[in-house]
């Protein structure tokens, strides 16, 4: 059975600005909730398996952000939970 949830419904985390995520680069990284493999180690564990239980970011104001940020930024990181 497929994951019929849309991709933007799973942001659940945004870090603004980083410098470590992209070497050499600024990014804004954006964190996506679910994940299907329960790795021990996982350091982001309320975001892989309970993800629904957070926030959920507004596209539309995340999206104005980085828009105003366009400028400073060199990309944007996914992350997780798993984002693929």
């Amino acid at each position: 059975m497929s994951d019929t949830i849309p991709c933007w419904e799973r942001v659940r985390g945004m870090v603004p600005v980083s410098l470590c995520d992209w070497p050499g680069k600024i990014t804004c990284v954006l964190f996506a909730g679910g994940c299907n493999f329960r790795c021990p180690p996982c350091h982001n564990a309320s975001l892989a398996w309970h993800w629904k239980a957070l926030s959920r970011l507004d596209r539309k104001t995340v999206l104005a952000d980085l828009g105003r940020r366009q400028r400073w930024l060199d990309g944007i990181t996914l992350s997780g939970g798993e984002p693929t």
